[in-house]
């Protein structure tokens, strides 16, 4: 299975091959090993490289390999402001003006960057399908889990970009290989422009060959120990400053396409910076500096956990390995898009089945507590089934008692409130009896309630308060609202209902005075005669014709 914590950046030149195990240390990609095959001329690559690779089981990784730039296009252009497009479907479109002039569909990536602030800008890569089914195929021949297919200047990009001084003007960087150079050019925000050419280190040690007469081995191991340029007019050095000249030649016609693109002030290039393993070619970059009038130096270091000899040839290895941990600054990918939807599948293939497993094993068991709970809840209704009618027969039980209960106290009451009132009507009637005038004589003595329900001879007929005047509709009012008092009070109001022969109701008024020094009576007063009922035929004949009616309310003091 592949380890996918550790990347390996697969990187395949003319001459050499060049692996780098990329691992996340502290944050950031870093190469924590190296290893490097050197090819023979004219030997077939796959037959040499398998073994090696098989060594070094480098079939257990995550691989990613490099696409020669001079195998790749790109293209960066800018949207125009306000433009609703998307990213993708701005890249999508520019693709299909290519696509006319093709023979076939190109497999393209794009990645955004800026110079100003508010503006979208992107860089298309693009590159044949043909070409990557090729280089597909043969990193399947040599053994290798590709994972991913980087242009060779963007991984190049990638890995020396976390060296440059951040919000800083662009950098170009340079990679000078055995047979072709590759240019990417950006900033910290991201990769802006790349382009390749034919023409690097093989210049230098053809020439030494041609001159010295020496063997292509001979002349590379000359330029690597004594190759220097611009160091003076004879000699060798003379030789390769001619050819430093021709290959300058053609990174300035890279740099002038640059500065035709990107016309504004914060694009000028501050620093080239070169890498490769031809970049060690001594004073080149001085020489560069000169000739190109922009500061140049030497990839020196990458972040690495082993001391590198020469880090500046595993530039692009590291790139690629950062690329497979999701680690990379500008994200371009050439893969073709149905490998990568059969890569996604393999990847996520023992997940699924792992999840599809799991889904049953859940599925059973909650099928089974499902069952199981069914078999609780049924046993546990019925228990509180039975509870429910047990509550049900207690509540019917209770309310038969209630009834009972209410029904005796209703029966109760009446003798309960004559009992209360018993001693009272005792006392009242005495004292009424005692301070009665002779002459006088009383006819009742009662509840106002039990007054007031007595049936009369001709009670006047309801009338109809929109009838009757104001004077009418306040006395009305006040009828109904003694009515509510005396509902309230029961047996504490009181009415006492007699004749007396005198005219002016002295001795009324006599009686009246006596009930009120009286200490249980808290009130005592002629009730008005439009709330007397008539008499009706129960008070049958009167003892004296002339004598005048009169009705004490009485209130009895709360006790």
């Amino acid at each position: 299975m592949a380890k996918s914590n550790t990347i390996i950046g697969f990187d395949v030149g003319k001459f050499a091959v060049k692996a780098a195990w990329v691992e996340i240390r502290r944050g950031a990609p870093a190469i924590t090993r190296t290893e490097v095959l050197r090819l023979p001329q004219g030997s077939a690559p796959t037959s040499v490289i398998v073994p090696w690779v098989e060594k070094l089981g480098l079939g257990k990784y995550h691989c990613v390999v490099s696409l020669p730039g001079q195998m790749s296009m790109f293209q960066p252009f800018l949207l125009p402001p306000g433009d609703p497009r998307t990213p993708d479907q701005a890249a999508a479109m520019e693709v299909v003006k290519f696509n006319e002039m093709a023979v076939e569909d190109m497999v393209y990536g794009f990645a955004p960057f800026s110079i100003n602030e508010g503006e979208k800008r992107l860089l298309l890569a693009m590159a044949r399908p043909s070409i990557l089914q090729e280089t597909l195929e043969s990193s399947r021949e040599m053994g290798l889990n590709v994972i991913d297919v980087i242009p060779a200047p963007v991984a190049l990009f990638n890995a020396a970009e976390p060296q440059m001084d951040k919000h800083s003007a662009p950098y170009m960087f340079v990679d000078m290989g055995y047979s072709s150079t590759d240019i990417a050019v950006g900033t910290s925000e991201g990769l802006m422009f790349a382009r390749a050419f034919s023409g690097g280190g093989q210049l230098f040690t053809d020439t030494l060959a041609r001159t010295r007469n020496l063997s292509g081995g001979q002349a590379e191991s000359l330029k690597i120990e004594r190759g220097r340029i611009g160091a003076g007019d004879t000699g060798d050095a003379a030789d390769l400053t001619d050819v430093a000249d021709m290959w300058l030649s053609e990174v300035q016609s890279c740099l002038s396409v640059y500065q035709s693109v990107f016309t504004e002030r914060a694009a000028k290039i501050a620093r080239i910076v070169l890498a490769g393993g031809s970049a060690s070619l001594s004073g080149l970059p001085e020489y560069m500096t000169e000739k190109l009038g922009v500061e140049t130096t030497r990839l020196t270091t990458l972040n690495s956990r082993e001391q590198l000899e020469d880090p500046a040839g595993f530039a692009v290895a590291l790139g690629l390995g950062a690329a497979g941990l999701g680690r990379q600054t500008s994200s371009i990918s050439l893969l073709p898009p149905d490998v990568r939807d059969e890569l996604g599948f393999r990847r996520q293939k023992p997940f699924w089945i792992a999840a599809g497993v799991t889904a049953a094993m859940i599925l059973g068991v909650c099928l089974a507590c499902g069952f199981k709970q069914n078999q609780r809840m049924k046993e546990h209704l019925q228990k509180e089934q039975k509870k429910l009618d047990e509550l049900r027969l207690l509540r019917d039980q209770i309310k038969a008692t209630e009834a009972n209960s209410e029904q005796i106290r209703t029966m109760a009451a009446p003798v309960k409130e004559l009992l209360r009132a018993g001693p009272l009507a005792r006392d009242l009637t005495s004292l009424v009896l005692d301070a009665t005038a002779p002459g006088d004589w009383i006819t009742m003595i009662c509840d106002s309630t039990f007054y007031f329900t007595l049936p009369r001879g001709s009670l006047p007929p309801p009338t109809d308060d929109k009838k009757l005047g104001m004077r009418d509709a306040r006395k009305r009012e006040k009828k109904k609202k003694n009515k509510l008092e005396e509902e309230d009070l029961g047996f504490r109001r009181l009415i006492i209902e007699g004749y007396t022969p005198t005219p002016n109701l002295f001795t009324v008024k006599q009686l009246i005075l006596k009930l009120k020094s009286t200490e249980y009576i808290d009130d005592a007063d002629i009730m008005a005669d439009e709330l007397i009922p008539d008499e009706g035929e129960i008070r049958g004949k009167r003892r004296n014709p002339n004598a005048k009616r009169f009705v004490l309310d009485v209130k009895v003091a709360a006790p």
